[in-house]
């Protein structure tokens, strides 16, 4: 799509299959972007997302922006994606925007979301919900409508596996209602792990 000297990452077929987002990144700044699959419409959604203390070096792109599946609560097709609130702010933040680029609203503020999980959350099939993997453990929130914006109006924060693991990826199998995470044993070196977790039954 681009002939430019830049890096991609995280690309995310729309529910409809008629738009494609991903993350790029050129000389150390990055920005989600959107493009028809046709190769069309090619525009930035997100400003420039913010860099992060103590990783200057590091230009690949950090964050993966996820469709929402539905459109629910009466909102716009949206893109859940993380970010620094601040510059050079160590702790990244859930935000979600419009697919024009519009609505750009932080959702979370005291999660903290790990800096080298870009796949560590997850809207619900219905599109009320996000999953999100947080230092203290899986966390469910629950989405409203206040004032014309998405909020989180209930956070439910799941049982974690063991401590000496460490939470590395989150998915979430829509139609049994349950979230599967990858978890890597830190006894075991870069050994990872698959967890179930029934939501009707953490």
């Amino acid at each position: 799509v681009l002939g430019e000297d830049c890096k991609f990452a995280y690309p995310t077929l729309s529910p409809d299959g008629a738009q494609v987002a991903f993350t790029k990144a050129r000389s150390g700044v990055s920005a989600v972007w959107v493009v028809n699959h046709d190769g069309t419409g090619l525009r930035a959604v997100t400003p420039i997302l913010q860099s992060i203390t103590g990783q200057p070096g590091n230009t690949f792109p950090r964050t993966r922006a996820v469709w929402s599946p539905a459109v629910a609560l009466g909102q716009q097709p949206k893109l859940l994606f993380a970010d620094s609130p601040t510059t050079g702010a160590y702790q990244r933040q859930l935000f979600v925007v419009n697919v024009d680029g519009t609505g750009r609203t932080q959702l979370t503020t005291g999660a903290n979301l790990h800096l080298n999980s870009p796949a560590a959350w997850e809207w619900s099939a219905d599109a009320t919900r996000i999953a999100f993997l947080s230092e203290s453990g899986p966390v469910v929130a629950t989405l409203s409508v206040v004032s014309g914006q998405l909020v989180i109006t209930g956070e439910t924060l799941l049982p974690a596996p063991a401590a000496h693991n460490r939470l590395v990826e989150l998915g979430w199998a829509n139609a049994a209602d349950r979230l599967v995470l990858t978890v890597q044993n830190q006894a075991w070196g870069l050994n990872r792990d698959l967890w179930l977790v029934d939501l009707a039954n953490p």
